[in-house]
């Protein structure tokens, strides 16, 4: 016996971008009849009748919602609400990213509040091993910077192992695509090398010192001062193409 939906949806009331109205039905849908991954969704023909809508337009919404894992479409069987992760979502970020100064900026600000807030939980799980690896990481960012030689892979291996004992996947996942976002930029010449390499090194060994020490305020200050650091580079550069 079907039970009936406590929030049933209704017909569409306006036009356009008529996919993306119907897509946030659906989700409405998900969330206030508290569905759960594998539940089952009206049909496609369903929703198109009670959106009053084509089938045409129904299809597009869930496709795209498909491609998010938010709905699950199975052969023969109709549709299901997902599994949903952020996999998809973060995966396809960088994909709108136009790599102009200011979403630059944007998108360092958001990065920087990500590592900025999780300072206390790296604290409270750090590791001998860790501090072992991370320390071994500035050794070779010195080294490097008495050579004149930038390491973008040695700065981004920094920061995994910062925060590897947080064991938040998400923040992870999030920190992987700022990179991914920050290298392209850097191929497409929209984010300068470094110009003081000892003082990027110097950067990074204050906030060595400051997790080793257990200091949450230091740590803080570090990565601000840290961050200023690349806001400097995105200003300069800014400055040399205006």
């Amino acid at each position: 016996m079907t039970v009936e939906p406590q929030y049933p949806i209704k017909p569409v009331q306006h036009r356009l971008p008529l996919y993306k109205i119907v897509q946030q039905v659906i989700k409405d849908y998900i969330i206030q009849n508290a569905l759960k991954p594998g539940d089952a969704l009206p049909s496609e023909m369903e929703l198109a009748q009670q959106l009053g809508i084509s089938r045409n337009s129904v299809r597009e919404a869930v496709k795209a919602l498909e491609m998010l894992d938010i709905v699950e479409g199975r052969s023969g069987a109709g549709l299901f609400v997902g599994h949903f992760s952020f996999d998809a979502l973060l995966d396809s970020f960088g994909y709108g990213i136009m790599f102009n100064l200011t979403q630059l900026s944007d998108i360092l600000e958001v990065r920087f509040q990500v590592e900025y807030g999780m300072i206390p939980r790296a604290i409270a799980v750090v590791t001998a091993e860790q501090i072992a690896q991370l320390s071994d990481i500035t050794n070779q960012m010195l080294v490097a910077a008495e050579n004149g030689i930038y390491s973008a892979e040695n700065d981004r291996r920094f920061h995994q192992i910062l925060w590897m004992n947080v064991d938040n996947t998400v923040m992870s996942k999030i920190l992987d695509v700022f990179w991914g976002i920050f290298y392209q930029a850097r191929k497409l010449s929209a984010l300068p090398e470094p110009t003081d390499l000892r003082r990027t090194y110097e950067r990074h060994l204050r906030i060595l010192q400051a997790l080793e020490a257990r200091d949450i305020a230091a740590m803080q200050i570090s990565m601000i001062f840290h961050y200023e650091g690349i806001q400097d580079r995105l200003k300069h550069f800014q400055i040399i193409e205006s």
